[in-house]
């Protein structure tokens, strides 16, 4: 992916889906890192379509008090038509991972990666996606506001963003 990556909230979302398999169903977790701070965002949906990863832009760009400016993502199905007529309306620009190239969005898989290795293998699976994304919601506080990141000097993501943008810890509260 070719762009040039402002120092500032917002201004590009990497976008991934993580497709779970347990007790006989399938559950979808629809994740978002801001490139610059490490915030990541994260919620599960029954279904993998792009009415879901719609309404999880939407989520974003609310949270983030419509400071978005562009997005990227892999070619998932999940992103195209709803999505995409998402992105236009909030005219963003949509950067495209190569086909089959992980290594496109570095900073998500790592975020995925923590969210299974730290999230999921410690049994906080729950089929009701109420009461999965109110757990995961405790996790993604901690995993902002609590937990250190190396590629930040050890500052937490909100703290990062706190210092680097004037932000206050509080300002990501919006959970809705």
């Amino acid at each position: 992916m070719q762009t040039t990556k402002e120092q500032r909230t917002g201004f590009l979302l990497h976008f991934d889906t993580i497709v779970l398999h347990r007790c006989g169903l399938k559950r979808y977790i629809i994740t978002c890192i801001d490139h610059y701070t490490r915030v990541g965002y994260a919620h599960m949906y029954k279904n993998h379509t792009s009415k879901s990863a719609e309404d999880f832009l939407k989520r974003m760009y609310y949270l983030l008090e419509s400071r978005v400016e562009n997005i990227h993502t892999d070619n998932g199905s999940e992103f195209h038509k709803y999505f995409a007529r998402a992105v236009q309306r909030l005219n963003l620009t949509h950067y495209w991972s190569r086909p089959r190239t992980p290594k496109d969005n570095p900073f998500l898989e790592r975020f995925n990666r923590t969210l299974k290795e730290e999230f999921l293998r410690w049994g906080n699976f729950h089929p009701d996606p109420d009461i999965f994304n109110k757990q995961l919601t405790d996790w993604l506080v901690t995993y902002n506001s609590v937990r250190p990141h190396q590629s930040l000097n050890y500052l937490t993501p909100l703290k990062f963003a706190e210092k680097s943008m004037g932000m206050h810890t509080m300002w990501s509260s919006s959970t809705t």
